[in-house]
């Protein structure tokens, strides 16, 4: 299994290998992975990722000391897929795990057998394209 992370960006190093982590990665650590003090993680920092182990909590915040880096799997493919159109809930989960599994492009096409059938014009809805069904 592997080890739980944290984005270190918004994170403010408090000396040479201390680091104080923010509120919102603390409180995932903590709460949603149920981290504790001596267990390690990895931090996620502009391209590099360090091994930090859990020394302390102060004011909410996961106080880690990093103890390693660690290597950065570097793909030599790039992923795309090609997914039919599906529900609108559907396909925003879709959307959302195969970016996380990192997809590098996605094609959505219209399948003969597609329940969803494209019949006006694709519209903008919160910064993502829409489907107008007037």
């Amino acid at each position: 299994m592997s080890l739980p992370r944290a984005r270190l960006d918004r994170a403010e190093k408090i000396s040479d290998n201390m680091w104080s982590l923010d509120f919102k990665e603390s409180h995932h650590l903590v709460h949603v992975r149920r981290c504790r003090i001596g267990e390690e993680f990895e931090g996620l920092l502009e391209g590099r990722k360090l091994l930090l182990k859990i020394e302390g909590y102060e004011q909410g915040r996961v106080i880690a000391k990093e103890t390693g880096k660690l290597p950065i799997y570097e793909r030599s493919r790039q992923i795309s897929l090609l997914i039919a159109l599906v529900k609108n809930n559907a396909f925003e989960d879709i959307l959302n795990h195969a970016t996380e599994l990192g997809v590098a492009e996605i094609i959505p096409i219209l399948a003969e057998r597609s329940v969803v059938q494209l019949k006006g014009q694709l519209t903008k809805k919160d910064g993502k394209m829409a489907q107008d069904n007037s």
